[in-house]
């Protein structure tokens, strides 16, 4: 029996008393974040800042008893280390423009200055004249900013226990645990409680406008709840035919023993769009505001591809994990890292074939076989499904049929010349996979790796 981790982010319909309860502790964090505002401005200017933790005991007075809740004395050191990180960058960005200014205008008083020089001399004063004149109304100003990102409007780092209509809080001191009631229901697999951590994030105004919903009423909260529970027991197989192998690639992602296979999206259109972003980006001026521009789109580009690959991969663990008379999947114990070592060798012993095999290597990495691999046992885990990892050597050139050494004429066709079987090469490589993992019960020992 193991233990499987989930994380949910489930809707809160809470009454009105929740919801100012949730409120105050907001403003609670709130305050604590100006009194570390203040705590970083009353420090000489090149005096180093306190440490977060030295910076609420010395406002709050702590004392070893805690007086305070639990949730609030997480509340109040997330303000005052939000206040006290304000007041560092404020730092930062105060040297930064004095070196600038500096700097430029040092070069600006020379005889042979370019009108370039002069020009940006007089903009690295002004700007350090509006970083002056604005003085500590940035940090207060971030203050929104810390409420729009800053962090969960209540924590708890254990002992939360998520039912099937509500997230119930433990007690803290002084008072009793607190019940949060879940505006859409979330159901235990086979009635077993699911304990941890849980986030109670307030996601109102997320631009940090103040507007007339600030008030406790209209806010909005969700609960993000990071837990673990049982896992259910896993049978071994008793037949062959319970048994699925799977042989995973390029070309096809994904091919099971039983014929079935799963493919990945295809992104040439995504690759198209990041390249045409890649070349707008290389007609800007390095370091120009549009530059940065670009490179975040490019950015974002990226990871929505990524982030639809990691998708596809884990529908695929899902649906392999999910085949109908299936109580084990097995899969080849990969060597992945040598896989995709390059093979331009030495100037003594120089590689051969090295455009190819750097063109494969680039196709494994953007398949993500490894990732495959773990989605797989997660899915089989959450099921009760045996997960086994077999030996990867001779799977491909061995025959599925008699056992003899096979000829893959091409990728996808292969030959046993002993007894003239001819099929499809992954195909005849998922069922030597299942094979080798399915061990009779008068014979079974202990579990395949």
């Amino acid at each position: 029996m193991g233990a499987l981790y989930t994380s949910k982010l489930l809707r809160l319909r809470l009454s009105k008393r929740d919801r100012e309860t949730l409120w105050l502790l907001r403003r609670r964090q709130d305050q604590s974040f100006n009194m570390g505002v203040e705590t970083g401005l009353a420090q000489q200017p090149d005096e180093p800042l306190p440490t977060p933790m030295t910076a609420w005991k010395r406002l709050t007075g702590w004392r070893a008893d805690g007086t305070l809740p639990r949730h609030g004395v997480v509340l109040q050191r997330a303000g005052v280390a939000a206040g006290v990180d304000a007041v560092r960058k404020w730092r930062l960005a105060r040297r930064e423009c004095e070196r600038d200014a500096a700097y430029w205008t040092e070069r600006a008083g020379a005889e042979d200055a370019s009108p370039r020089v002069l020009r940006k001399a007089a903009r690295a004063v002004r700007r350090l004249e509006r970083h002056l004149a604005a003085g500590t109304k940035r940090l207060y100003r971030s203050r929104k900013h810390i409420e729009r990102t800053g962090g969960p409007a209540l924590v708890y780092l254990d002992g939360a226990r998520l039912e099937e209509d509500a997230v119930v809080l433990p007690a803290a001191r002084g008072r009793p645990p607190l019940r949060l009631t879940l505006a859409e229901s979330f159901t235990p697999p086979d009635g077993s409680t699911w304990t941890g951590a849980v986030h109670i994030v307030d996601i109102t105004d997320r631009k940090g406008r103040v507007t007339r919903r600030t008030r406790p009423r209209h806010r909005t909260y969700v609960v993000h709840a990071i837990l673990t529970g049982p896992a259910p027991e896993t049978r071994e197989p008793e037949r062959l035919d319970e048994v699925l192998g799977v042989d995973v690639g390029v070309a096809v992602t994904a091919y099971g023993s039983d014929g079935s296979q799963h493919h990945l999206p295809d992104e040439s259109e995504a690759t198209a769009r990041i390249r045409a972003a890649q070349r707008r980006r290389a007609r800007c001026g390095k370091g120009s505001r549009r530059h940065r521009k670009r490179g975040r789109r490019i950015a974002t580009l990226q990871r929505r591809r990524a982030n639809r690959r990691r998708n596809a991969r884990r529908h695929v663990a899902r649906a392999l994990a999910s085949t109908p008379s299936v109580r084990a999947v097995a899969v080849e114990d990969l060597r992945l890292r040598n896989m995709v070592r390059a093979a331009k060798g030495t100037a003594d012993h120089p590689g051969t074939r090295v455009r190819a095999k750097t063109g494969l290597n680039r196709a494994l990495s953007r398949a993500g076989l490894a990732e495959l691999h773990t989605f797989i046992e997660q899915a089989c885990l959450r099921r009760g499904v045996a997960f086994h990892r077999v030996a990867a050597q001779g799977t491909s050139l061995t025959c599925s049929g008699c056992g003899a050494e096979g000829i893959r004429e091409t990728q996808a066709e292969f030959h046993c010349p002993e007894c003239g079987l001819r099929s499809n090469a992954d195909l005849n490589a998922a069922l030597n996979i299942r094979s080798r993992a399915y061990t009779p019960s008068h014979h079974r020992h202990e579990p395949v790796r």
